[in-house]
């Protein structure tokens, strides 16, 4: 997995990646948002995004006060979003599939969502 940034100051970037970025992509984006973390910069995006499209209304119920789902808009995932992206994290083994299909080269920093839970259970609590 790739390793935090060193420099406080320097954003770190973590992208979620979905099939429609309406549902799980968004969420993950909009409450990890709303954490606060200074150093991290999140963004989501659809491998089969439907441009501008809102957060679905039932998922916007679990936002639960942690952000706004008003303010999402569904993006397509694009090769420009991965490059700069520190990490990816694909909500299925699908996403992830069609990411390595489309740009292999970017696979060293592309992950399962529960890859990247198993990892962060294994840390030491802060």
């Amino acid at each position: 997995m790739p390793q935090p940034v060193s420099d406080s100051h320097a954003l770190y970037e973590v992208l979620f990646v979905c099939t429609g970025n309406i549902c799980r992509s968004a969420y993950a984006e909009i409450v990890a948002q709303a954490a606060g973390l200074s150093c991290v910069r999140f963004a989501s995006a659809g491998v089969y995004a439907v441009t501008g499209a809102g957060l679905c209304p039932q998922m916007a119920v679990f936002v639960d006060g942690r952000g706004d789902p008003t303010t999402h808009h569904a993006r397509q995932l694009t090769r420009a979003m991965m490059e700069q992206a520190d990490l990816v994290i694909a909500m299925g083994t699908d996403h992830r599939r069609f990411i390595l299909d489309e740009w292999p080269t970017l696979a060293r920093k592309t992950f399962l969502i529960g890859q990247v839970a198993r990892q962060l259970a294994d840390l030491p609590p802060a």
